[in-house]
């Protein structure tokens, strides 16, 4: 049985922003195909994301910056299931 995920204009927006920041990363650091890295490779960029995320919030009077690293963070988590792969809801 074939599900179908209804996304809202929301849900939307958010994934096309995400897309455009992967389309940067890719211009910026090259295609995964060229220069993927290990799980354990994401990993610690990731942590190194929200370790800027935490570092930005503390030095800042706003959220703004802190979430800008946290959405680039869930740009890197998207390269990292895009050469790896994801497991879906009925995997986990």
């Amino acid at each position: 049985m074939e599900n179908k995920i209804k996304f809202s204009t929301g849900d939307l927006y958010y994934l096309e922003e995400l897309n455009k920041e992967r389309a940067y990363q890719n211009k910026k650091h090259g295609i995964l195909k060229e220069h993927g890295h290990s799980t354990l490779e994401w990993i610690r960029i990731a942590v190194k994301k929200l370790n800027d995320a935490e570092k930005a919030w503390y030095e800042n009077t706003s959220d703004k910056k802190a979430l800008i690293e946290i959405f680039k963070t869930a740009a890197v988590l998207k390269a990292c299931a895009e050469q790896h792969g994801i497991f879906t809801r009925e995997d986990l």
